[in-house]
């Protein structure tokens, strides 16, 4: 006996079903897994930004993407750069204050990672070559640097290290050798050079040793040879030099050389005035 013919309609009510049972949960776990909805830019009933937000500038390109809650945002959000490289990744933790950000360049590279605090730098920064390697490792605190800051050179080795207090030099400042020695430890004290003050040659040996008061030499000032020998002392007062005549002609030429050099000493202030000018490539 010859099978029976299915019926056009009942077939038509299967499909129907399979869809509703099949289909329409994927496009939901989809919709879900995407981070979105088919309905962007929405506002709530208080005219609020809420859901999927995705901004573009005058030529049509993203400025922005990310979710938004009660009109702040929420979660991970990228923002781009007008070339439509990613300028910024950042990640709004539920307090709605805290923001973990990593910027970037025009080019995509990671120039800068850290923390804000209601908009402000908060805590440890770290800055990066276009090669990838540490240019900076800054503390900050509520938008100032606070405490250790380190400066890399271009192997990635650790240059400087200083303290901070409210964006002031206040402590320790000490440059190393690109061999890892250190070359200087200089104190500061409110943003002006206020204590000992060593220079060293780069086997360890002290070079230079003095101190300042408020920004100018003090006292005793020691001036050693290679050998470990001190080569001649001066007497300072409120940066006056009181003994000028016991420099010898060599002497001088070394002093001469020392002051030089001394002030090629870079100020750790041209390096950390604006870090975020990096991210301009």
């Amino acid at each position: 006996m010859r099978s029976k013919e299915r019926n056009p309609l009942y077939f038509c009510a299967e499909i129907n079903i399979m869809w509703k049972l099949i289909i329409i949960p994927l496009l939901g776990f989809f919709v879900q897994a995407n981070g979105q909805t088919d309905t962007l830019n929405r506002t709530d009933n208080q005219g609020k930004k809420t859901g999927y937000w995705v901004s573009r500038n005058l030529s049509g390109a993203k400025a922005y993407e990310g979710y938004f809650r009660e009109g702040r945002p929420a979660g991970r959000f990228l923002r781009y750069h007008p070339n439509g490289k990613t300028s910024a990744e950042m990640n709004y933790q539920p307090d709605g204050k805290t923001v973990d950000a990593k910027l970037f360049d025009t080019e995509g590279k990671l120039r800068a990672e850290g923390q804000y605090s209601n908009q402000i730098k908060d805590g440890t920064w770290s800055f990066y070559a276009t090669t990838g390697k540490p240019l900076f490792k800054i503390h900050y605190s509520q938008g100032k640097v606070n405490g250790e800051a380190v400066r890399y050179d271009a192997l990635g080795n650790v240059a400087e290290m200083t303290h901070w207090l409210q964006n002031s030099l206040n402590g320790l400042q000490i440059i190393f050798y690109p061999s890892g020695g250190p070359q200087a430890r200089i104190n500061y004290r409110a943003g002006t050079i206020d204590g000992p003050y060593e220079l060293l040659y780069e086997d360890g040996g002290t070079e230079v040793r003095g101190v300042y008061a408020g920004g100018l030499k003090s006292g005793n000032w020691q001036y050693y040879k290679s050998d470990g020998q001190i080569d001649y002392q001066l007497e300072y007062q409120q940066g006056t030099l009181l003994n000028p005549d016991i420099l010898d002609a060599r002497q001088r030429k070394s002093f001469d050389e020392y002051e030089k050099n001394r002030t090629r000493l870079k100020d750790p202030q041209e390096f950390l005035s604006n870090p975020e000018e990096l991210l301009i490539r």
